[in-house]
């Protein structure tokens, strides 16, 4: 089946866009019918079984029992990329956060001239690499179809498709912000990514030669930096290995500090000179849906989760 719809994908694009883009449609009707019954499609589309909501064991069931049953304020304010700084220096960690340039209702509002020649620009509603627009103003800009594009994302429903209704109390703006640069010799930045139960940090996964919507490998760590290539899936790991960041003592604190109290959340982070820098703070990664996990890692990471009584 799996080479089938590839065949499909390839040989007619235009056409698989538009099934995929109605497949997508009609997800987002079911949910909003009954989230438990799309919380179910994409766990069996995903693993080939059926979820458990009633005794959840692997991270993704916990993830999702959570959704439906849980208090999600506390998820609305940090997974909202504007508001999530505020948490963020409350807890003394503000020297962490990247430089804002400004945050704005509407695409009308943004100002690219007071910005410099290079900057990215995002929404605060948005998920993993998903409505980011990086600018290098040297290599050509064009803002007419910038503010369009910016527009079109700010349009765009979020958190419907996965069931993460986290999302629909987070007012859409635009974050404008300083530009990071790759380490030399990589593709793009290198995300950390710490997975922490209840202020205990577990494992890691770096994320490496990210193209924005279209790919990415993957590998996981261990606390004392040993990689653990058994726990991804063939397809989506790196051959690279990777040396222990500079600052990850600091990251490992300072995750457990912002994540202290949750039952389970991904603190992300870059590496930026040798000093940690704030990304964002993940609490249903790929939508509650690891498909690039093992069985096995997903129970483990289950395991290391206590769900609120």
């Amino acid at each position: 089946m799996a080479d089938f719809k590839s065949r499909i994908k390839h040989t007619f694009p235009g056409i698989f866009a538009l099934l995929h883009k109605g497949r997508m449609a009609v997800y987002c009707l079911i949910g909003r019918i009954s989230r438990e019954k799309l919380i179910g499609i994409w766990y069996s589309n995903m693993y080939h079984k059926k979820i458990d909501l009633v005794h959840p064991q692997d991270l993704d069931e916990k993830i999702n029992w959570m959704k439906l049953h849980t208090d999600l304020s506390l998820w609305t304010r940090c997974a909202d990329k504007a508001e999530v700084r505020g948490y963020v220096q409350e807890k003394g960690l503000g020297h962490t956060l990247n430089e804002c340039y400004g945050v704005y209702d509407s695409e009308k509002d943004v100002d690219f001239s007071a910005f410099p020649d290079r900057f990215v620009i995002k929404t605060t509603n948005g998920g993993g690499s998903n409505s980011v627009m990086l600018v290098d103003r040297t290599k050509g800009f064009d803002e007419n179809e910038a503010r369009r594009t910016l527009g079109r994302w700010l349009r765009t429903r979020i958190g419907h498709l996965y069931v993460e209704p986290h999302y629909f109390g987070i007012k859409p703006r635009l974050l404008a912000e300083k530009y990071l640069e790759p380490d030399e010799g990589e593709a793009s930045l290198v995300d950390i990514k710490i997975d922490c139960f209840d202020g205990k940090a577990y494992s890691v996964l770096l994320c490496s030669d990210r193209a924005p919507g279209k790919s990415v490998r993957l590998s996981v760590y261990d606390i004392d930096w040993n990689i653990h290539p058994e726990k991804v899936l063939p397809q989506y790991r790196t051959d690279k290995v990777y040396p222990r960041p500079k600052s990850f003592d600091e990251m490992i604190r300072y995750s457990e500090m912002l994540s202290k109290g949750i039952p389970y959340v991904r603190m992300d982070w870059y590496e930026i000179e040798g000093k940690p820098v704030f990304s964002e703070m993940t609490f249903t990664p790929a939508g509650g849906f690891h498909g690039y996990y093992t069985m096995d890692y997903l129970r483990e990471l289950g395991d290391q989760m206590t769900l609120p009584l």
